[in-house]
């Protein structure tokens, strides 16, 4: 099943929160941002690098799900995309930042996580994104405002 059925499948019917997560300064970690641009939802907030500093205002929006969208090395093309729950990442952070997701399940109890990532081209500072996450991006954008 491909990551779009997956997500389409565990948010039908949910409120959802879309997280950003990056930096935009580094290239392709600037995915998260990217694709929150392009949401036609007002349920998104941008996080940068840290989103566990954003608990509180996560728990007042109230979601039954979470979805942080970052740039995440899953060792494919770049612009691939890839759909994960905390008990796949076993506490361990896949994400380019120290994301665990298994911690932001714990501390959104009663609310589904997911990592929606794209893979990196490159994270090099100062530079812009590349091609491919550009397109990833868009691909994900596409996917998510149809939800």
């Amino acid at each position: 099943m491909e990551w779009q059925e997956k997500l389409e499948q565990s948010v039908k019917g949910k409120k959802v929160l879309f997280l950003g997560v990056g930096n935009e300064m580094k290239a392709d970690d600037g995915t998260g941002k990217c694709v929150l641009d392009r949401l036609k939802t007002e349920d998104k907030l941008f996080c940068g690098e840290m989103p566990e500093n954003f608990i509180s205002k996560i728990k007042k929006a109230g979601p039954d799900v979470v979805i942080l969208i970052d740039s995440v090395d899953f060792n494919r093309a770049p612009g691939e995309i890839c759909l994960c729950r905390p008990e796949v990442v076993e506490g361990g952070s896949l994400s380019t930042h120290s994301i665990s997701l298994s911690l932001m399940q714990k501390l959104l109890p009663g609310v589904e996580v997911y990592l929606l990532g794209i893979q990196p081209k490159s994270l090099e500072f100062g530079k812009p994104m590349s091609r491919e996450a550009m397109q990833g991006a868009e691909n994900m954008a596409n996917v998510l405002n149809r939800l």
